[in-house]
């Protein structure tokens, strides 16, 4: 019987969805320019939040809840994305980074991506 406790940790099931097997996890999330992007966001343990300032874009999310986000970014650049819910002893550490690239630019990156996989 499978739980969130006992699958991947990214919440990918290779073996079992075939739309997971071209996704690719990187620890930088990276997206084209003037594309709608849509997250859809899911948590595990408590409440947290994403947000990038320069985007505009917050959304909180909680377990037992999928929240979808959708937003275009509009300018190239890297911008930081961080939880805005109290979320815990790790709160203070939980950030990443959003890299806004030209079509061009994300295309290659997810050539180089996809390759290391």
């Amino acid at each position: 019987m499978s739980n969130e406790g006992t699958q991947h940790f990214y919440g990918l099931d290779t073996d079992h969805d075939a739309d997971a097997k071209d996704d690719i996890v990187t620890a930088e999330m990276a997206i084209p320019a003037n594309k709608e992007i849509h997250l859809l966001m899911h948590s595990k343990d408590v409440g947290h939040s994403f947000y990038v300032r320069e985007l505009r874009v917050q959304q909180d999310f909680v377990p037992g809840l999928d929240v979808s986000l959708h937003f275009t970014a509009t300018k190239i650049g890297r911008y930081e994305i961080v939880c805005t819910q109290l979320c815990g002893l790790g709160h203070y550490n939980m950030k990443a980074y959003l890299e806004v690239k030209s079509q061009e630019d994300f295309d290659n990156w997810l050539k180089k991506e996809a390759a290391m996989q």
